[in-house]
Parts: structure tokens; sequence; C-alpha cells
């Protein structure tokens, strides 16, 4: 809960202060997650597992007081399962895009989010995350995500320069989830 707590008072503060020079949508904010816990590291397509589903409704928890006006994902069923309770509560259809070509798909998801004005949620997988992040503010791209880490919450406020917050929520990941070390 404190986890939550947190990142929602970050979120607030992040959602709710402007930039002047701003060069997107005057009130965009970007939300990017990997996607939760999936239910099989074998299976390409898995599901969410039991820990993912509420790591899916803390996410939804955190965003429910806001307007989230567009939601990306992949065709894969845990990006939308991330995203299926803060869909289901915005009434908002999350739009899938292919992310085979990482850098095509990071341009294309950040060109589209950053001309929304609102908040708005992009789920997607541990080496585009990074991309999207680098995309979406113009820094450099940091190291994929280690395949334990499952707590980002990235927050992107756009303008020159971007602001981006590393925040975590949900559940705490395992200890060394970030060292890449099995």
């Amino acid at each position: 809960m404190r986890v939550l707590s947190a990142a929602l008072l970050v979120l607030s503060g992040a959602i709710s202060s402007g930039d002047p020079h701003a060069t997107a949508a005057p009130t965009a904010r970007i939300i990017v997650v990997r996607h939760a816990e999936r239910a099989s590291a074998t299976d390409r397509d898995s599901p969410l597992s039991e820990a993912g589903r509420v790591r899916a409704a803390a996410l939804d928890s955190i965003l429910a007081q806001y307007k989230v006006v567009a939601i990306y994902v992949t065709p894969y069923k845990r990006t939308n399962e991330t995203a299926e309770f803060v869909a289901r509560r915005q009434n908002v259809k999350p739009v899938a895009l292919d992310p085979s070509n990482v850098g095509a798909y990071a341009k294309a998801v950040a060109d589209s989010a950053l001309k929304k004005e609102g908040v708005v949620l992009i789920v997607s997988h541990s080496n585009t995350v990074p991309a999207i992040v680098a995309a979406l503010s113009g820094t450099p791209k940091m190291a994929d995500l280690c395949d334990a880490a499952y707590s980002h919450i990235f927050t992107v406020i756009p303008g020159r320069p971007a602001t981006v917050t590393d925040k975590h929520y949900g559940a705490p990941d395992p200890e060394n989830a970030d060292s890449c070390k099995p």
C-alpha cells in the first residue's frame, strides 16, 4: 500500500504540473509501464498470472482519478490484460501496435501519444519500454528492463526538456530484479 500511495503522489504531481515550453499537447502526460507478471515464461502469448492481475488492478487504482484519453498496447494478451481494468473504467478502447520493429514501433507510439491532450497509458514490453520513453522524451535510451522487473511506472511530461520519472507501483519486485542476473 505504501508503494501505491507513493506512486499516486508522484503521479499527481507529474500530471498536474505544466511545462511552458511543451512541444506536445499542453496537458499531455504519458504513463509507460511494462506489462504485469505473466503466467508462463515460455508461452509467447501468455496471459497474466494472478500476481499480474493484482498489479493490473493497482495500475487502475492509480489512474482512476484521471481522465485517460488513449491506451496503447501490443497484440499480446499480457499487455491487453494489463490495460484491461483501466480501459474498462475509462471506457477507452486500447490501440494495438506491432512491436516487432522496436524503433519504428517506439516512434509510432510516441508520435501518436504526443498528439493527445490528457493522460495516455502505454503498456508494452521489457525491450520496448526504454525505446518508447526515449522517443517520447528525447533522452538517451536506457537499458532494457530485466525479466523480473514489473513494477516500474514511467511518467513522461513532454517539453523542452521533457521530464521523466521512474517510480514503482503495486507489489515490490523481487530483490535484485533490476540487476538482470538469474
